[in-house]
């Protein structure tokens, strides 16, 4: 898949608006979902109220909490979207009417993969490391304004399933078949779709494009 006009914020500005989950990607979930590291830490640390996880983890949510709408591009532009405390917060995945206590891959995407790259760009978060002399995830502001939304092949299976399905790409799969196969067979076809340059999102149209 080939996103146009991705930039970052452009690319909350569209899958902001998009369901919390989709049949392929909650079934997907519900056999082969990350255990842990990565946005299931970070997932962990806000069902505890920050108060459990690694440090990063911790300073993030404590970050998300002070800084709310004040400051924090992402988090203005979700509150536009009508998504407050209660989607920032709530550790929750349903799909018609069932629902679990797991991050749905909405909030993976927009708090723990957008937000946290927003909190890494922050002073708070350099002065926070630069006591201790190491502030290797610092990105300044202006970076993070700029950042794009890549293709990038070290996505989770279910981030990247969630983007193809909320941007309306077929597939090629259907939940039985997730039900029924091995991870690996299933994840194939999903890397198939992602890598596809036949695919074509453009975040200002709003529009998938398939090219012959």
């Amino acid at each position: 898949m080939i996103f146009k006009n991705a930039n970052l914020l452009e690319a909350i500005n569209v899958l902001a608006e998009k369901n919390s989950s989709y049949p392929l990607t909650y079934a997907y979930c519900d056999r082969f979902m990350q255990k842990n590291g990565g946005y299931i830490d970070v997932a962990r640390t806000f069902l505890n109220n920050g108060k459990k996880g690694k440090k990063d983890d911790k300073l993030f949510y404590k970050w998300i909490q002070n800084v709310k709408y004040d400051k924090s591009k992402v988090l203005k532009m979700l509150k536009e979207k009508g998504l407050d405390d209660d989607f920032i917060f709530t550790i929750h995945d349903e799909l018609h009417g069932e629902g679990k206590t797991r991050p749905n891959p909405k909030w993976h995407f927009l708090i723990s993969y957008c937000a946290y790259k927003e909190y890494v760009s922050t002073e708070e978060y350099r002065k926070e490391y630069e006591e201790n002399g190491d502030t290797k995830w610092y990105d300044p502001i202006e970076n993070f304004e700029s950042l794009a939304l890549i293709n990038d092949s070290r996505f989770v299976g279910e981030f990247k399933l969630w983007i193809l399905e909320a941007l309306g790409a077929e597939i090629g799969i259907s939940v039985e078949d997730i039900e029924k196969n091995e991870k690996s067979y299933i994840l194939k076809i999903i890397n198939e779709r992602w890598n596809d340059d036949k695919i074509v999102y453009d975040f200002k149209e709003k529009s998938l494009k398939i090219s012959s």
